[in-house]
């Protein structure tokens, strides 16, 4: 009986003495759990990529002859030959011509298609008459020969009249071109293909006549422009295409 008190006492000591551990380990401070993995620090919006919808590329400059840098200057047309090498005088665009030749008879001419034959034919007798006036005069500078192309029909040729000088002449030969209208004035003139390119090759050598108001004996009006490709080249006459 003694010996169940005495095993009785013993394990009611250990309890205690289990329960006093526990009780102290639970009054202790706690463990440190293990961190999960630390998250990196957000970034600040100066240091935020920009989306790719919103990255603006930087502009690119390519080189390019119209850029106007020194590089990029065109190299000068080739102008040297002779005409323009030397100081010309200046010339009037359209110059007035005396008419104190025979005219040929008034017709009544209208802008119709049908009548565009008749008025070129027109001027073309006037100036044929101003020329032979001219080379039968007294001017020292007179043509001794004057060849109207189209007299007996339209021959094709870039020009109307070949005038011929006397072999001390400069230039010796002359072409002419006659353009005529049954307008009082007109600022523009129809001119071939073949026209220009042999107005640019002849240079000096090539004149137009215009015809103003043909039809009309009485009131019809002369005009010279003398060396058309000089005319081009200072800007005192324009091209324009006509679509």
């Amino acid at each position: 009986m003694a010996q169940r008190t005495t095993l009785a006492m013993m394990t009611q000591r250990r309890q205690q003495s289990e329960s006093t551990l526990c009780g102290e380990e639970s009054l202790s401070a706690p463990r440190p759990r293990p961190s999960p993995p630390s998250a990196q620090p957000a970034e600040t919006a100066s240091h935020q990529p920009t989306p790719k919808s919103l990255i603006v590329p930087e502009a690119v400059v390519l080189p390019s002859m119209f850029q106007g840098g020194a590089e990029s200057q065109r190299a000068p047309l080739n102008l040297d030959f002779s005409p323009w090498n030397k100081v010309q005088p200046p010339l009037a665009t359209l110059e007035d011509m005396e008419l104190t030749c025979q005219r040929p008879t008034t017709v009544v001419l209208s802008d119709d298609p049908i009548d565009r034959a008749v008025i070129g034919e027109w001027g073309e007798q006037l100036v044929n008459s101003f020329l032979c006036h001219w080379r039968d005069g007294g001017d020292l500078g007179r043509p001794t020969h004057v060849l109207w192309c189209n007299q007996s029909g339209e021959s094709g040729q870039p020009y109307d009249f070949k005038l011929t000088f006397g072999p001390a002449a400069v230039p010796p030969v002359l072409y002419v071109e006659v353009k005529s209208t049954i307008k009082k004035e007109k600022s523009f003139i129809h001119l071939s293909a073949n026209e220009l390119d042999f107005a640019l090759k002849e240079k000096e050598r090539y004149h137009i006549f215009r015809v103003y108001s043909a039809g009309d004996a009485q009131n019809v009006r002369l005009c010279r422009i003398q060396n058309l490709a000089q005319h081009l080249h200072t800007k005192d006459l324009a091209l324009y295409l006509f679509v």
